[in-house]
This record gives structure tokens, sequence and C-alpha cells, in this order.
């Protein structure tokens, strides 16, 4: 199966909770092996993990993959995958209103992946929050 296939596979798993299945495929299938080949890959890969993590409530696990992602991020893509996964950082460390602040700068610069943001794992104590809701709706506004 094909990383991206993989990467599918894995996202639909871990909405299901099926954590460790993901990581299985997303570990047997190398897609979180660093190369610079597969930058993108490899970080989205690490994120996937990090949210495996997560839904096991291994936080420092997590914060540990999401560390390692953000080196992989693709200066195109800087500005907002970097603000994306520091407010990932955030929201773990319990850091709300960080958080928040980074996700509504990312959302500024042209975030458009309001399906990602709402099933994200870190954001799970921010989404009852009024401003969380708004940070979604903009970024939703901006991806249609």
């Amino acid at each position: 199966m094909g990383t991206a296939a993989t990467q599918a596979l894995a996202t639909c798993w871990i909405r299901r909770g099926r954590y460790d299945d993901a990581e299985r495929s997303l570990l047997a299938n190398s897609v979180a092996a660093p190369t610079d080949a597969m930058r993108g890959d490899t970080r989205h890969g690490l994120e996937l993990l990090a949210q495996c993590d997560l839904g096991r409530g291994e936080k420092d696990a997590a914060l540990t993959r999401l560390s390692t992602a953000i080196p992989l991020i693709h200066p195109e893509f800087e500005n907002v995958e970097l603000l994306y996964d520091n407010a990932e950082i955030e929201a773990i460390r319990g850091r709300d209103d960080t958080a928040l602040e980074l996700l509504v700068r990312a959302a500024e610069l042209g975030f458009t992946d309001a399906d990602r943001l709402e099933h994200d794992l870190a954001f799970v104590s921010l989404r009852g929050s009024a401003r969380f809701q708004a940070v979604v709706r903009a970024v939703r506004n901006r991806s249609l």
C-alpha cells in the first residue's frame, strides 16, 4: 500500500479509536522513517503517530513525535504548519490560550484544513470554547 493510502487508512482508524492498528500500519509501511525524499509524508506520518499517542493518553510520546516533525516542515508551508504544530504542543501541555493564539495566527495566514482541526486529538479540551469554534468557522469559510 502506498504512503497516501496508508495515511488515509490510519486517519480512519484514529477517528474510530483504533490507535494501535493505525500505528502498526504506519510503522510497517515506513511512513514515519525520516528521509529527505519523503519529507512531507514523513512529517504527516509523525503527526498521525502523535495522534495515536494522544488517543492512548501518552502525551510525552506525542510531544516527542511532534517535536521531531517540526524540522521536516517544507519551507513553503513553514509559517502555517509551524504555527499549527506548535498549537498542538501548547494544547497538549495545557496552555490553551497560547494554543488558541497560534491557531488564530495559522488561520489568518491561510490554514484551510478544517477537518484536521476539528478532529485533532490535541485540541479536545478546546473544542467547547467559543474561540476555538470561531477559528474552525474561519478555517472552514476559507476552504470553501
